[in-house]
């Protein structure tokens, strides 16, 4: 919160502790997600570190949709992957939105979310 002050459960900002330079054809995928609050809505995990791809008719960075448990983590096998975006990361910001692409604003405690890179 010290260096992004507006974080929110549903959109949020971490500064790597150093830059992350990725070569040409990187993969980023959610491996784990641990959701406090109980939901029942489906989540879209958007970064904006990755690629954008075909949701529907719009074009969205998403990395995975998830279908929340209350309390609990989610391991996801298989990870699925998509491309990044950038050859240096140096912050990650995470969007989580509803099917709509609306934020996920029902979100009330902290999300963690996993990535594997490959």
């Amino acid at each position: 919160m010290d260096v992004y002050p507006l974080n929110k459960p549903w959109n949020f900002k971490v500064q790597l502790s150093s830059p992350l330079i990725v070569k040409d054809g990187c993969r980023v995928g959610v491996a784990e997600v641990h959701c406090s609050d109980d939901l029942k809505r489906e989540m879209h995990i958007l970064s904006n570190i990755c690629e954008e791809s075909r949701v529907g008719i719009n074009a969205r960075a998403i990395m995975r949709i998830v279908h929340p448990q209350a309390d609990q983590w989610i391991r996801f096998n298989p990870i699925y992957y998509v491309s990044t975006r950038y050859s240096e990361i140096r912050d990650i910001e995470i969007l989580i939105t509803d099917k709509h692409g609306h934020f996920y604003t029902v979100l009330k405690k902290p999300l963690s979310v996993t990535l594997c890179f490959k």
